[in-house]
């Protein structure tokens, strides 16, 4: 979606005609997960959950342990693993103060 709103077009108007035109081109077609229930559904409401899913990186601690196992010239990598909790837990008290 890299055209911009025409003027005089309603925001809804231009997100219906772009979701009709990705319909047609198959984009919503064979999309993982299509037809099973969305993740975590019944889990009780973590007003944090965005922050915690931004976090999981799991690709960037596997991706930190490789390169932490890597030989390399140059001084050492020691790159932690990302502690989940505690950056919600630093995130949490920062924002309880600028609030």
């Amino acid at each position: 979606m890299t055209e911009r709103k025409p003027p005089g077009v309603s925001w809804e108007s231009w997100f219906e005609e772009q979701i009709r035109q990705a319909q047609e081109a198959g984009a919503f077609e064979n999309l993982p997960g299509a037809g099973k229930p969305l993740p975590d559904l019944e889990a009780a409401y973590d007003p944090d959950w965005w922050v915690k899913k931004l976090v999981r990186v799991l690709a960037l601690n596997a991706e930190i342990a490789k390169v932490n196992a890597r030989a390399a010239e140059g001084p050492a990598t020691r790159l932690g693993l990302l502690d989940i909790e505690g950056i919600v837990e630093d995130w949490r008290a920062r924002s309880s103060r600028s609030a």
